[in-house]
């Protein structure tokens, strides 16, 4: 499989300004979430990343990169295959806890209560 950078656009973290792509989770489904992923694979790394093109995109836009976090289990077996695994960005990130949203803020905003 051919690396991030001639598959996937790749842009810069806000924060630390590491090579970054954006994914989402789910991306057929209206609760998919953004997700971003180090743009490098990663011996560890976790995160199986695919182009889903038949999905609707508006014209000129990137089609949207899904996202698949493997259980452990699926993680030798997905290698064995040839795939590259990559992690998440919040992993590597020297300022993930500052775009980290704590439960409290979370239900705040969406107007819930736990």
């Amino acid at each position: 499989m051919t690396r991030a950078e001639n598959v996937y656009r790749i842009v810069n973290c806000r924060s630390c300004s590491a090579r970054v792509i954006w994914t989402v989770t789910n991306p057929e489904l209206k609760s998919g979430h953004p997700m971003m992923v180090d743009a490098d694979p990663h011996p560890n790394g976790n995160i199986l990343l695919a182009r889903y093109p038949s999905i609707e995109h508006e014209p000129g836009k990137p089609v949207p990169v899904r996202a698949t976090v493997m259980r452990p289990g699926q993680i030798a077996g997905a290698r064995a295959d040839g795939n590259v695994l990559y992690r998440s960005h919040f992993a590597s990130c020297p300022h993930a806890d500052r775009w980290r949203k704590t439960n409290a803020a979370r239900h705040a905003k969406n107007g819930s209560r736990r």
